[in-house]
């Protein structure tokens, strides 16, 4: 969850220094395109996560930490694509279909301002990421079952 929280972070301050260029437009067909992938990529990762199972690991303690990790990887899919859906839910009528005519939120009296499309976009990119990254981590957790059942 902290890796989350981090990456959130990071989006936000990528999505600031791309506000800063004026010709930089995202509009509501390339968001909701972001948000549909990264729904497709959620319910793959949540599928990975439901047929990974470790009834054939005899080892207590091995399988009650293989089950951890794969409820750990799964809760944090479940509240990156959360956080996706609110965000995209929220702030996506905001936003022009040109991405023109959407709504700044200026910062420092106006000395940055800040576009909703990018950070719209940028976590949408980021989740998807994400996602692709717990994807190995799953493989990773799956191989190591079958390690263990060879034991």
């Amino acid at each position: 969850m902290k890796k989350i929280i981090i990456g959130s972070v990071i989006c936000f301050i990528i999505s600031l220094v791309m506000s800063l260029f004026d010709g930089l437009y995202i509009g509501k067909d390339v968001i909701s395109t972001l948000y549909t992938v990264s729904g497709i990529m959620f319910s793959i990762g949540m599928s990975l996560t439901v047929i990974s199972h470790t009834s054939g690991v005899k080892n207590k303690d091995i399988r009650l930490s293989i089950r951890k990790e794969i409820k750990r990887v799964r809760n944090n899919f479940i509240y990156c694509f959360s956080l996706a859906t609110i965000l995209y839910m929220l702030l996506i009528s905001f936003i022009s279909d040109d991405g023109i005519s959407e709504i700044y939120y200026s910062i420092l009296n106006g000395i940055i301002k800040f576009k909703i499309s990018h950070l719209l976009a940028t976590y949408m990119v980021y989740s998807i990421i994400y996602f692709t990254i717990n994807f190995i981590s799953i493989q990773r957790l799956n191989e190591s079952i079958e390690e263990e059942l060879n034991k």
